[in-house]
């Protein structure tokens, strides 16, 4: 049995059109926000069904572990619309977590992921600062596991190393109540070559600085495209990353633009507010380089600029 309210079965196109109908025409649709809401009705089936599952299937072990389960179910909500194809809603997805985090709250306060580390769960939680917690625990939960889809991402097998991950976290912990610890133990299991930076085959570097330290990047990525023989052509880039302390680091997917996709070209690891070089040999022409075009990672900024030669 789920419970879920009239209006997430209803849906967006007919909660809108009666508040259209209600305003007569002489007020603004749902309080001026309109489509702004709209992956919030389209996605509240699925996100409330993923959050009932979840949270049956594996529960925190405390109050430090609830970003898990509701992380989960609201990157659940995002798979969802991928699934049917609606882009628009897992861009809109993406796009009200980041705000829901990194934007001043509608509720009078400041920004939610300035409030505290994504650990400290309900402690986050007072008077000043009403549903900080649900905001962290879901939208940065969210990310952080959003992110680690990223890192897993092969561009021979998509997906299919995080899902193996997935898999292996449920038959281990199915029923059983689990901790953030217990999460981190199954993703180092997993984990890719290229994602022990501390070569000691370990993700504390990732999980500590999303977990218990509130940093968050910004990206600025400046390119130019140099035609070379036979068409082909040589792109030159300078990836910085900004706003972290010396210790903060993540591995950054650049990608290009070409006729019908997108491609990802190079995975940068990036180290503290610094800026790196590259060089990389295409075939062809790119319409344009890009960044976190599948909201890779949680930053404020992801600039990308061509230089005109």
């Amino acid at each position: 049995m789920v419970f879920v309210p009239p209006a997430a079965i209803v849906g967006f196109s007919s909660v809108y059109s009666q508040s259209l109908v209600m305003s007569g025409g002489r007020g603004t649709p749902m309080g001026g926000r309109g489509l702004a809401v709209r992956p919030a009705f389209d996605e509240a089936f699925p996100i409330l069904m993923s959050r009932q599952w979840w949270g049956n299937t594996v529960s925190p072990v405390s109050f430090h572990d609830v970003w898990l389960t509701d992380g989960l179910a609201s990157f659940s909500g995002s798979l969802f619309d991928t699934e049917a194809g609606d882009y628009d809603n897992y861009k809109g997805h993406w796009t009200q977590a980041r705000e829901d985090l990194l934007e001043s709250s509608r509720l009078g306060w400041g920004k939610a992921n300035d409030v505290g580390p994504l650990w400290l769960g309900l402690l986050n939680e007072t008077g000043k600062t009403p549903r900080a917690s649900a905001l962290l625990n879901t939208s940065k939960g969210a990310f952080i596991i959003q992110m680690l889809r990223s890192l897993f991402w092969d561009p021979h097998t998509g997906d299919a190393d995080f899902q193996s991950m997935m898999k292996d976290f449920l038959q281990q912990f199915a029923n059983r109540a689990v901790s953030s610890e217990d999460f981190q133990s199954v993703v180092e299991k997993h984990m890719k070559p290229s994602m022990d930076l501390d070569h000691n085959h370990r993700m504390d570097w990732f999980f500590s600085e999303w977990l218990l330290t509130t940093d968050v990047p910004s990206y600025r990525l400046e390119y130019s495209l140099t035609p070379q023989k036979g068409g082909k052509v040589l792109l030159t880039g300078k990836l910085t990353q900004s706003g972290v302390p010396p210790n903060f680091r993540m591995l950054v997917p650049v990608f290009a633009e070409f006729p019908g996709r997108k491609d990802r070209l190079l995975v940068a690891a990036m180290a503290g507010s610094a800026s790196g070089e590259f060089k990389v040999d295409l075939t062809s022409a790119p319409k344009r380089i890009l960044l976190n075009i599948n909201h890779d990672i949680l930053a404020y900024k992801d600039e990308v600029v061509r230089q005109k030669k």
